[in-house]
């Protein structure tokens, strides 16, 4: 994609939690260039199919864009996919109970038009904007210690409106746009909390250094272990 004389690059990493299989990976992304559109979710562990919930958001996202306007009725259609796809399934009975309950996950969707951003949360899955040396944005959480064990959550049997945020940026060429779950942009957080430049460390990263790198954060307990997933969108 290019707009404005500027092209657009996005790259993807993501690695389970330590001691998961890709399978058990309950993360996901989805991002479509031509239409300028960038999603990630983090799917909560103590709820069924919570992956596939995550993947439905992100894909959805990115296939038809989301009016903040209408988040009730894109929450509902959700609902009714998710659904179907797990009921596609020959489920044993304490998985039917569990399935009443839903799936649970933060969400974050980001949208480029024209030289400009706009970003809608639920949860804590961030979003930073990066331009040269510095940080210009984090949103929706600006400070590590905002991180807790109850986050907004957007479900799948849910009746109640998920509480969502909203962010508007400008672009220029040469920015970065980093979305990432939870562990890995609390991370980011508390290392800029400190002194550091975690953007920095990110964007020279390569898809084959990802998980070796977070594997070493890990060894520190500099990260808690949890799916890591992060889009890098830059601008050209």
């Amino acid at each position: 994609m290019s707009q404005a004389g500027t092209s657009i690059r996005c790259r993807a990493f993501s690695v389970p939690k330590n001691g998961n299989s890709r399978a058990e990976y309950e993360d996901a992304c989805a991002f479509e260039l031509k239409a300028g559109r960038f999603a990630v979710a983090d799917g909560a562990s103590e709820s069924v199919f919570a992956g596939e919930w995550a993947n439905l958001l992100c894909q959805s996202f990115v296939a038809d864009s989301l009016d903040p306007g209408k988040i009730v009725e894109w929450r509902q259609a959700m609902q009714k996919r998710w659904l179907a796809l797990v009921f596609q399934q020959d489920l044993p009975w304490y998985l039917e109970e569990k399935v009443k309950e839903g799936a649970y996950a933060t969400f974050l969707g980001l949208t480029l038009v024209g030289e400009n951003w706009q970003a809608l949360a639920i949860g804590d899955s961030c979003l930073f904007h990066v331009r040269g040396a510095k940080l210009l944005t984090a949103f929706p959480l600006d400070r590590a210690e905002e991180f807790g064990t109850r986050p907004g959550l957007i479900g799948s049997r849910q009746k109640s409106d998920p509480v969502t945020r909203q962010a508007t940026g400008t672009l220029q060429p040469g920015d970065s746009l980093l979305l990432m779950t939870d562990a890995l942009a609390e991370w980011f957080l508390r290392t800029g909390d400190e002194g550091g430049t975690p953007w920095s460390e990110l964007l020279r990263l390569s898809e084959g250094d990802f998980t070796a790198w977070i594997d070493a954060l890990r060894e520190t307990v500099a990260i808690k272990n949890d799916d890591v997933t992060m889009l890098v969108v830059d601008m050209k």
